[in-house]
């Protein structure tokens, strides 16, 4: 398997191209970032032999070099976005074109790069959580769904989920897609994020979830096949899916 990984450098998709690599089943991958991505360290060289770095200054616009490097993908997990934090010091516009524009003229530029593909093409969204689209997650009780922080934000990033899974079934022969959304992310040595994220468990604002755990579930789906409820890939299934895979690994 050929795996395209976005925004390489970032703390999800470092672990995410840790994992891939170490994967048998994955043959090459694609690190698309704005500089350039090495091989995490540790990883044995036979492993970093399959990394093939491209640097991509701008998300929405693809050189003819690296449709190149896209071609003959078999599947793409897309982590490019602006954090809730980082959001509230930037302008509305920029952080819808970074985390809803550039991912769907992402898809759409890894779609063109792989016309006929021997099996459908898929795309793997990671989002979050507390994402949600009104139009898509319907309830009689709304309070189910709208999020009660962030509003906007949360209310965009649900949309781009939509888009996504629109534009996978618009495309259902050459395209499958899935929205990951796992809760906190922690990972180790970030004490500052596991004591957040402890807190915010404990206090239920949002569940948590290993950063190991959210690559091995997700690399699991793009490798395995997608599933999920209706495209959608909740913490909860993530956490039990991400530990199973990684138990397994470690009997190997």
């Amino acid at each position: 398997m050929k795996l395209i990984i976005t925004g390489a450098t970032g703390f999800v998709a470092t672990e995410v191209l840790r994992q891939a690599l170490l994967l048998p089943s994955i043959t090459s991958v694609v690190a698309l970032a704005r500089t350039p991505v090495l091989a995490p360290q540790g990883t044995p060289a036979a492993n970093s032999s399959k990394l093939k770095s491209v640097v991509l200054k701008d998300y929405g616009t693809y050189p003819d070099d690296v449709k190149k490097e896209m071609e003959g993908a078999d599947a793409c997990i897309w982590t490019v976005a602006i954090t809730p934090h980082k959001s509230r010091g930037l302008p509305v516009d920029m952080v819808r074109k970074v985390c809803q524009e550039w991912t769907i003229d992402g898809f759409t530029s890894m779609l063109n790069a792989n016309p006929n593909p021997k099996q459908p093409f898929r795309f793997l969204y990671m989002s979050g959580a507390a994402a949600s689209d009104p139009a898509r997650d319907h309830s009689k009780d709304t309070k189910v769904w709208m999020p009660k922080y962030m509003i906007d934000y949360s209310l965009m990033r649900g949309e781009t989920e939509s888009k996504v899974l629109a534009l996978a079934t618009e495309n259902h022969v050459r395209a499958e897609a899935c929205v990951a959304k796992p809760g906190f992310i922690t990972g180790q040595g970030g004490i500052l994020r596991g004591i957040l994220g402890t807190a915010m468990y404990w206090t239920g604002a949002v569940d948590t979830i290993d950063v190991k755990v959210v690559a091995a579930a997700m690399l699991d789906q793009v490798v395995r096949g997608l599933d999920g409820t209706k495209g959608i890939l909740t913490n909860q299934e993530m956490v039990k899916l991400g530990t199973e895979v990684l138990t397994s690994n470690s009997r190997n």
